[in-house]
């Protein structure tokens, strides 16, 4: 954790607030497609989603982000929920979130980001 997240209270200190909206922006900014950069948007409605729709997802997050839970709005409910449920990418966003969980045990090994440099490179020349 760096120093700029220490320094956070807006969440309780347990990770900035908008991170999703920024990495969001930052994909559109470097062309990338629409739906890529709102996979990226979703990574934390997708959690309050998922915390609604499915019983088990709750218990499966890090304590970090059960703080964080709170902070972003608790679980979905009433027409917020139905409209994200409604959305023709929910499924992807939620997969993308669940992949996201999966990522952050501590000494997973994973491919560089080299390794997918021509995928990204592919897609971006789609977008031209």
């Amino acid at each position: 954790m760096n120093s700029d997240d220490d320094d956070d209270v807006s969440a309780g200190g347990v990770g900035r607030v908008g991170h999703e909206t920024i990495g969001e922006e930052y994909l559109l900014r470097q062309g990338f497609s629409q739906k890529v950069a709102a996979l990226v948007a979703s990574h934390v409605p997708a959690k309050r989603y998922l915390c609604a729709t499915d019983t088990h997802y709750h218990d499966t997050l890090s304590d970090a982000s059960k703080k964080s839970l709170v902070f972003q709005g608790g679980p979905m409910k009433g027409e917020e929920l139905k409209s994200w449920a409604a959305n023709p990418w929910c499924a992807e966003m939620c997969q993308l979130r669940k992949w996201d969980d999966g990522a952050k045990v501590v000494g997973l090994e994973t491919a560089p980001a080299e390794a997918y440099a021509d995928m990204i490179e592919h897609h971006l020349q789609g977008q031209r």
